[in-house]
């Protein structure tokens, strides 16, 4: 029997075995019709944005991931060299926080953009450098929020784009709330970086860490206070949707709104699961006892818990049009002034 030194942090997913080669390899098509998807996306100049390139890249990694794992699993032979264990366990930590990067860069550009005034939309970039007069109706038409245009009705605005049509009841601008919206997510950045940083350590002491205590214990720790720092990123980030919604329910878009939050909550199962089944320890790669990872039911927990979530929270990434749905290029536009005073 192992003593307690000899143990070391059980491998997320464990290692692939031949009760991996079907789960791996549907995941595995099915990002590659993802990644058709994201081609669309770039394809069409009315979708291409790169504020969902960490969506992007994860996409291909993933791709990349469930190639390894299948060959893995056919091949017991490539199941414990050192790079395809610290790759998978890579992959497994730092996925998820590129996700959480690019629906904070969403949620700050999507708030930002309800503060504008009518008088705040930034005509003088719009307008050619050579226009002295403009029509009353091409005003009108600059004027208008580009979030949804499906109407000027309330009923409609309130669920689809502003909450009330601006020609309906005049906004002023809000350049204070603006600020700390920026602030707070501007803020998260270098959390999410850490997350990042701290994701990458624990993969690439992974497998030093079946013959050191050491870094067993590095491992431990820097992937508990990644993932933590994910679930935290998200959950603030939802609250902060939440916080907009109720303060200002005449100017927060009511289903953009609850698609990024229900994306956050559904992206939150991953750092969740994560945070629970780290606790468990193995003396072996390949050992098949209770807490190796290596069991059916583990297994399907994994497949079910982290990467299902994942592949949702993808998919309503690239599914939507978010360059037209949250304005990113108003948004953009209007982060890189300063605000009026």
């Amino acid at each position: 029997m192992s003593s307690t030194s000899n143990m070391f942090p059980a491998p997320m997913g464990g290692v692939p075995l031949h009760i991996d080669i079907a789960p791996a390899l549907f995941f595995d098509i099915l990002y590659g019709f993802i990644l058709a998807l994201v081609a669309y996306r770039f394809i069409s100049k009315s979708s291409r944005t790169l504020a969902i390139l960490g969506t992007i890249i994860f996409t291909c990694e993933r791709i990349v991931d469930f190639s390894v794992r299948s060959a893995e699993a056919y091949n017991s032979d490539l199941r414990t060299p050192k790079a395809y264990v610290n790759f998978l366990q890579g992959g497994y930590a730092i996925g998820v926080v590129g996700m959480t990067q690019d629906i904070g860069t969403l949620v700050m550009i999507f708030l930002v953009n309800s503060t504008r005034g009518n008088d705040a939309l930034p005509l003088a970039k719009t307008l050619p450098a050579d226009s002295q007069v403009v029509e009353d109706a091409e005003r009108a038409e600059l004027l208008r929020p580009k979030f949804y245009e499906h109407g000027s009705s309330v009923s409609s605005s309130r669920f689809l784009g502003m909450q009330v049509s601006q020609a309906d009841m005049p906004m002023e601008d809000e350049p204070r709330r603006r600020h700390w919206i920026r602030m707070f997510c501007l803020a998260q950045l270098p959390l999410r970086l850490t997350a990042m940083a701290l994701g990458a350590v624990s993969s690439a002491s992974y497998y030093a860490g079946e013959m050191s205590h050491y870094d067993a214990m590095l491992v431990q720790h820097s992937r508990y206070i990644s993932a933590g720092l994910a679930l935290f990123l998200l959950q603030s980030s939802n609250l902060l949707l939440l916080w907009g919604l109720v303060t200002r329910p005449l100017r927060v878009a009511i289903v953009p709104a609850l698609y990024l939050s229900f994306l956050c909550c559904i992206l939150s199962i991953t750092p969740i699961y994560r945070l629970a089944a780290m606790a468990n320890w193995t003396d072996s790669l390949l050992a098949m006892g209770p807490g190796s990872h290596n069991g059916t039911a583990a297994k399907v927990l994994f497949y079910c818990l982290q990467i299902t979530p994942e592949t949702i929270a993808l998919l309503m990434m690239l599914v939507v049009n978010v360059k037209q749905m949250f304005d990113i290029n108003h948004g953009l536009a209007d982060l890189a002034f300063k605000d009026p005073k």
